[in-house]
């Protein structure tokens, strides 16, 4: 058996004296934690980007002056849990740490008993979101009935039930109603082909005009990505989802609301140029589509990140320390921006489940 690629057993330690931490080194090593523990701020700013951890520990001895404008940039981009310690236990220290986040402070000797006390506490936090009673509760209902018509009953007696897949479908929505997306898979790793890409999207568009939502904006689009156990992901972070068979085969709908940032995008004055946050993007992941700079002495934007190349740290950090705090897509690739934004936000969520589940394991069963 193999460790899901998903899994992310990876956490990064700033420290001033890494050589007071080896005993907890020693114990997360145990418990499978890979763990570096970095005095050198360059050192940890480049294994966030190659380990990609869910959790950095952050010393109040350990200083720099760009802490600060980094640990927004980390917990905002790359949706790292920041954590507060002390390697000094004195009365100072104790205050110190009593003034920060009660949720994120990690109060006396930094040990293994007491990280995996805070994960347990953040596991007891975590909650399903909540269907409220309104457009998505009709919606939910439309999709059941949609469901049944191009598929039949549920697909629990299917002979190839969704299981582990990599390859999905999605259907981007967006009305004054409702905002979201919809992701179809398919059981034995099957995908859905364009002929039942096109009924759903179809009939989604004729659910939306049933409910008299006012329908601005729907495509259908491929979402290639790791493998994942869909079912058991998207019954935690789906608002709500269905399921049908054809031909033995189960199909399962679920739905999903749009990325935060998605509502945030502006177009720019002069209507050519879609206006994106730069704490929006991760850093050294390829883009596909470019990204510009705007120069206002002179009214023009400059090409900055060409199309497959990726945002580099330095770079961020760089426009960061400027002030610089917007980025720019020309408005012909909106739809580009649209399909990379959801992307990550499925990346995000799936990452994120499995680091609930640190015992999970893809057999590929």
């Amino acid at each position: 058996m193999q460790t899901s690629s998903l899994q992310n057993r990876n956490l990064l330690v700033f420290a001033a004296a890494p050589g007071r931490l080896q005993e907890f080194e020693r114990y997360m090593a145990n418990k499978g934690w890979a763990v570096r523990i970095r005095s050198d701020f360059k050192q940890l700013l480049s294994d966030v980007v190659l380990l990609k951890p869910q959790y950095i520990l952050i010393s109040l001895q350990a200083r720099h002056h760009n802490l600060n404008q980094v640990r927004s940039l980390l917990s905002q981009v790359y949706h790292v849990t920041l954590l507060d310690f002390s390697e000094e236990q004195n009365a100072e220290s104790l205050e110190a740490l009593a003034q920060r986040s009660k949720a994120t402070a990690l109060m006396g000797p930094l040990t293994g008993p007491l990280f995996e006390g805070f994960l347990d506490r953040q596991k007891r936090t975590l909650k399903t979101p909540v269907l409220p009673d309104s457009a998505e509760g009709a919606l939910a209902q439309g999709l059941s009935q949609m469901m049944k018509q191009i598929f039949g009953a549920s697909g629990a007696a299917s002979k190839e039930p969704v299981k582990w897949t990599s390859k999905l479908k999605c259907v981007r929505v967006k009305s004054k109603n409702v905002s979201g997306y919809f992701l179809a898979a398919m059981g034995a790793e099957k995908v859905l082909d364009d002929e039942a890409s096109q009924r759903v999207t179809l009939e989604v568009r004729h659910l939306f005009d049933r409910l008299g939502f006012q329908l601005q904006e729907i495509e259908c689009f491929s979402v290639d990505s790791k493998r994942v156990e869909f079912k058991t992901w998207a019954e935690q972070a789906a608002r709500f989802m269905e399921s049908g068979s054809h031909r033995g085969v189960e199909i399962v709908l679920a739905f999903f609301e749009s990325p935060q940032a998605l509502s945030s995008i502006q177009t720019s004055t002069d209507g050519k140029y879609l206006e994106l946050r730069l704490e929006q993007f991760q850093a050294e992941s390829a883009l596909p589509y470019d990204l510009h700079l705007y120069l206002p002495l002179n009214g023009r934007y400059v090409l900055y990140v060409a199309e497959g190349s990726a945002l580099t740290l330095s770079q961020q950090l760089h426009l960061q320390s400027k002030r610089i705090a917007q980025v720019y897509a020309k408005g012909t690739d909106r739809a580009a921006v649209m399909r990379d934004f959801i992307r990550r936000d499925f990346e995000r969520s799936v990452g994120e489940f499995y680091e609930r589940r640190p015992g999970a394991i893809a057999t590929g069963a």
